[in-house]
């Protein structure tokens, strides 16, 4: 009788033990499963995707119903030596790993592949309205080829790359979002190789442009929606001869260049012209780059100065950021004011 009793009071010690780690692991993966849902919500700028929403839907639905099992039957880590309760716990663990096996299979499935860019800020209501027209335009399938156009240091790329990332960021709308740098006179050999290289095919070493563009064009087919951008280009190319064909809903084409005759070679286009900043929206942009504590602790006569200096910048952001970074670095350093006076005073070109 003894050994029958230690075997019964042994039994339900590892029943109890066994119920406490299930317990565990049950509200540890839970919690995985939420910060999953977190992780895959929709962006709103997004379109969406069927998949994917009925995932977090469903999954949505198991946590809740979770935390209705947890409260009825009590949160605690104490010992339940009920084998049923066992089962169930069981049971609702490996529903949690399937859901999230499911949730992870769809996530990989939906991601887009390129690489986030550095982006600058673009302050001002024009460029706000241009970037957010061209997201429509691309997110919409309105059009398949954008131009951007404007002089040197207006802010043409400092928008490509803001479309470029929230096409990365859009869950679903896009396969492949492409960026390559056609500046500093990149020829059209090294533009499709950057093509290749970035939706991971490889182009015949010897081979001629022709041949190349063959290949890019049948890859870029099987590739159902992508967004290229040619930033900064120099020299036009026709689509054609790059290695691309119809550009349609869900393949889009962005070209950026400071040459207005160089957009002849993309028919079909929409022009976006960008402007200089206008005086105010040119102060507000240099204020916060160079940031509120800077200019609180600038002289009067000296703020003064920049501001005149901010002017003769004509509205171009990249120059306006370069002078608030510069100003910021030297507020940061701890320079002497002399410096700083110096620099102010030194005669502007």
């Amino acid at each position: 009788l003894l050994l029958s009793t230690t075997a019964v009071a042994t039994g339900c010690y590892n029943l109890c033990k066994s119920q406490v780690n299930n317990w565990r692991m049950l509200r540890w993966r839970k919690q995985n499963l939420e910060d999953l849902i977190e992780q895959l919500k929709q962006p709103m700028d997004g379109p969406v995707n069927p998949k994917l929403s009925a995932w977090i839907s469903r999954a949505t639905v198991h946590v809740e119903k979770l935390n209705t099992y947890e409260s009825q039957v009590g949160t605690r880590e104490k010992c339940r030596p009920d084998i049923e309760a066992g089962l169930k716990i069981d049971r609702k663990f490996r529903e949690l790993e399937m859901l999230i096996v499911d949730g992870q299979r769809i996530s990989e499935k939906s991601a887009t592949r390129g690489n986030i860019r550095q982006e600058t800020n673009t302050i001002g209501s024009a460029m706000e309205g241009v970037k957010g027209a061209i997201w429509r335009d691309v997110s919409q399938g309105v059009v398949g080829i954008i131009s951007i156009h404007g002089i040197a240091g207006v802010g043409k790329t400092a928008i490509a790359a803001a479309i470029n990332n929230q096409a990365l960021r859009a869950t679903g709308l896009f396969d492949f979002v492409i960026w390559v740098d056609v500046s500093n006179g990149a020829n059209l050999q090294r533009v499709q190789e950057d093509i290749a290289r970035s939706i991971s095919i490889n182009l015949p070493p010897d081979s001629n442009i022709n041949t190349r563009a063959g290949i890019l064009r049948t890859a870029l087919t099987g590739k159902n929606r992508f967004l290229l951008i040619l930033d900064s280009m120099w020299q036009g190319y026709f689509p054609l001869d790059i290695g691309i064909s119809e550009l349609t809903r869900g393949r889009n084409l962005i070209v950026t260049s400071r040459i207005f005759s160089m957009f002849n070679s993309f028919r079909g286009r929409k022009l976006y012209e960008i402007k200089p900043l206008v005086v105010a929206d040119a102060w507000n942009l240099f204020a916060y780059e160079a940031e509120s504590d800077v200019l609180l602790n600038l002289p009067n006569h000296i703020l003064t100065r920049t501001k005149t200096a901010i002017q003769d910048l004509q509205g171009m952001p990249l120059a306006i950021t370069e002078v608030a970074e510069t100003l910021r670095n030297i507020y940061e350093a701890r320079f002497p004011a002399e410096t700083l006076r110096n620099i102010y005073e030194a005669p502007w070109e």
